[in-house]
């Protein structure tokens, strides 16, 4: 027997079963009603800063700096960067930084409020490709000497180093996109390109 023909034989059966347990001579019976609930009122919140409306006019989240959490450690990557050392990226940002790098030329540097620099020498041939990226954010530059851009893409900061042989990336993650940090990231970018193959 077919699931088909299991199923239909399935259905006629409750069907039969249903019409022999109901009556159609007798009225239908009303739902039943759920009666309305009665719950207290929660009381207000009193939060400091909050007097005279808003959500929370006056009152400012104090900055998280975490140095680090005891007995939590964060392996370093499987290679040693050759573009620019864990020390170099931390004498420009401040800090202890901690070398993710997975090879040599394809760098990630974690900082210590968690926003992390990736530089990365690659065959890319132009900036083109960097310009459309930054749109109206592209600034023009040079970096070691070499033709570079530097702007704002998908709200990270960026530089891009174009050398004869490759092209140079330098991109901050969740670093800020101020122009003092687009600052620190050429500076990483000069060391970094000088090394690059």
């Amino acid at each position: 027997m077919s699931s088909f023909t299991k199923a239909l034989a399935a259905g006629v059966a409750t069907l039969i079963l249903a019409g022999a347990c109901t009556s159609i001579t007798g009225a239908t019976p009303p739902p039943p009603t759920i009666p309305p609930l009665n719950l207290p009122s929660i009381p207000a919140i009193n939060l400091p800063g909050t007097s005279g409306g808003g959500i929370l006019p006056g009152f400012t989240m104090p900055p998280i700096n975490i140095p680090g959490l005891p007995g939590v450690s964060i392996p370093p990557g499987n290679a040693q960067c050759a573009l620019i050392s864990a020390t170099e990226v931390g004498q420009v940002f401040g800090g202890t930084v901690n070398d993710q790098s997975d090879s040599t030329t394809n760098c990630s540097f974690l900082l210590p409020n968690f926003s992390a620099v990736s530089v990365e020498a690659t065959n890319d041939t132009d900036l083109s490709g960097a310009q459309f990226l930054f749109g109206s954010s592209a600034q023009q530059s040079t970096v070691g000497g070499f033709p570079a851009i530097s702007g704002v893409v998908f709200g990270q900061p960026a530089v891009y180093v174009q050398k004869p042989n490759g092209q140079l990336q330098v991109l901050g993650i969740l670093t800020g996109t101020d122009p003092a940090t687009l600052a620190k990231l050429q500076q990483i970018a000069t060391v970094a390109v000088a090394r690059m193959p």
